[in-house]
């Protein structure tokens, strides 16, 4: 009788064996694939996150009101980012410059126009026309007080206001720029494009100079450059996140503060022809999502512009652009003095 006691106790103690130990190399191999797919972002393919998202711009979008309640926004047109090597249009231009605005943000649109640099009339170093063009472009406002047709109404008289058919939110950000790339592409004939924002100036003279020197060396095929262009930190909270589940990695690829941006026009169409393969994360910041389809496409290299400054650290006199100017107001009194001093930052103001 003890001796088949011991014998169910041996076999009871090689069965437990065999069991923990199937159990730790079932957990090791889960533990590698899961390692080896957060580690395998050469060819990340998020196809199903995307098809969700375009889903939700497509199909229409629930929004959560102010007020709390749920509101039901009117689908949004079914648009591909397929486009054509080149401009099917006849107007064509030197260098374009789009910035990014608010629906509601007419005043300072107005201000841009009247006071700003959109007011002045640019002339090269020999005084002659610069060939360039500029929009403003928006989307659409989550603010029943500002429908699509009062962005209409400004157009039918500025003629400068492109409506991007997507949510004016934070989070459709991305899809904002891409559809202004798009735009721009299929709506003009250019060798530059620039994206802005509202809180910027802009020389025209030295921006039309800059370029003028990038094509004479060269430079131009699959340009794209800007201000801040390095590898920055992924944040996981705040207004600038972006989830792990979206991007692994603690850094993002090398990419351009998304102000003061320039693209050259084959750099647009290889930015759409990436972003169309559904091959890489959504992410809801623009820049940080422009850094990822550069890195996926292989083929763009990434400068810096030191002409491109923030603020009021602009007192060279070959800065063309300068961002991050707040309050908007302030962009009138800096770009008095570059017309007087051939600098931004000087104290002096004109008519002072």
């Amino acid at each position: 009788m003890r001796k088949i006691v011991t014998k169910w106790i041996v076999l009871a103690a090689v069965t437990l064996l065999l069991i923990v130990t199937f159990y730790n190399a079932t957990r090791s191999t889960d533990s590698k694939l899961s390692t080896s797919n957060k580690s395998r972002w050469s060819i990340p393919t998020y196809p199903d996150i995307i098809a969700a998202e375009r889903s939700n711009v497509n199909g229409g979008i629930r929004v959560l009101a102010d007020n709390g309640k749920v509101k039901e926004v009117a689908p949004e047109p079914k648009e591909s980012l397929s486009k054509p090597k080149k401009s099917t249009s006849d107007e064509e231009h030197f260098f374009v410059i789009m910035t990014k605005s608010l629906p509601q943000d007419e005043a300072d649109r107005r201000l841009l126009r009247e006071q700003s640099w959109l007011s002045v009339d640019w002339k090269d170093d020999e005084g002659r026309e610069i060939s360039w063009k500029h929009v403003f472009f928006v989307g659409l406002s989550m603010d029943e007080a500002w429908p699509r047709e009062r962005a209409l109404r400004e157009n039918e008289k500025y003629g400068d206001i492109v409506i991007i058919p997507t949510l004016d939110m934070q989070t459709r950000l991305t899809f904002k720029l891409m559809k202004a790339l798009q735009h721009a592409i299929d709506s003009y004939k250019f060798t530059f494009l620039i994206v802005v924002d509202e809180d910027t100036i802009v020389n025209v003279n030295g921006l039309n100079r800059h370029l003028l020197g990038i094509v004479a060396n060269g430079k131009e095929s699959m340009f794209y450059g800007g201000y801040e262009c390095d590898k920055k930190p992924v944040f996981r909270g705040g207004k600038f996140a972006n989830s792990v589940e979206k991007w692994p990695p603690n850094m993002y690829p090398r990419f351009c503060t998304g102000t003061g941006v320039i693209y050259a026009f084959d750099t647009i169409v290889e930015l759409c022809d990436v972003w169309d393969k559904d091959r890489q994360p959504n992410l809801d910041i623009d820049d940080t999502h422009q850094g990822v389809l550069i890195w996926m496409s292989g083929k763009i290299e990434v400068t810096e512009i030191s002409n491109i400054t923030r603020g009021c650290m602009a007192h060279r006199s070959d800065t063309f652009i300068v961002t991050q100017i707040k309050p908007l107001s302030k962009g009138v009194q800096l770009m008095n003095n570059f017309l007087d001093n051939g600098v931004y930052c000087e104290t002096h103001v004109r008519g002072h």
